[in-house]
């Protein structure tokens, strides 16, 4: 009797560990584990942009996807008193900054209508995490940890503009 109520609480920790152990480790990395299936609201899924957990897509790899660019720029960054070079690919209104050959940062110069404020980040394919960081001056919103590094835009009258979604803390502060 007493063997089987021993065997009964070892089973009961082993499940109560694996729970704490499989929430903590959402909680710490929910970029991971964010689902793939696209919302009907998503206008422009970022999250594709990633090669692996931890890496962003190659030059080549965005080229694969969106074929060639209208335009490439190279240009040199300066944060400090380091210097990185920078190669852009420009699609349109969408501007795609690389370093190292990786994703660094996408910015669009487009005007992106949008209704709620609540489901800025879903237009993107992004959400809003345990982790996640909000500031909105009620002209400019920001979320860190949201699924990128940084999401931010300006908006004003229904008007999402300025839209700067970083994969690093390259651009940011």
């Amino acid at each position: 009797m007493k063997k089987g109520k021993l065997i009964f609480l070892v089973i009961i920790l082993m499940i109560v560990g694996g729970l704490v152990f499989g929430i903590s480790r959402v909680m710490n990395n929910p970029e991971k584990y964010q689902s793939s299936n696209v919302s009907s609201n998503v206008i422009f899924d970022v999250t594709q942009f990633y090669a692996s957990e931890n890496a962003t897509v190659s030059e080549s790899k965005l080229i694969e996807m969106l074929g060639d660019p209208d335009e490439i720029e190279e240009w040199d960054y300066k944060k400090l008193s380091k210097s990185y070079p920078i190669r852009t690919l420009i699609y349109g209104n969408y501007r795609y900054n690389f370093n190292s050959d990786m994703l660094q940062r996408i910015s669009i110069e487009e005007e992106i209508p949008y209704e709620n404020k609540n489901e800025i980040l879903e237009m993107f394919g992004l959400k809003k995490y345990k982790n996640s960081d909000v500031t909105d001056t009620n002209s400019a919103y920001r979320v860190t940890n949201c699924g990128v590094h940084d999401f931010w835009t300006q908006y004003s009258d229904g008007k999402l503009t300025n839209i700067r979604i970083s994969y690093s803390s390259l651009f940011g502060n």
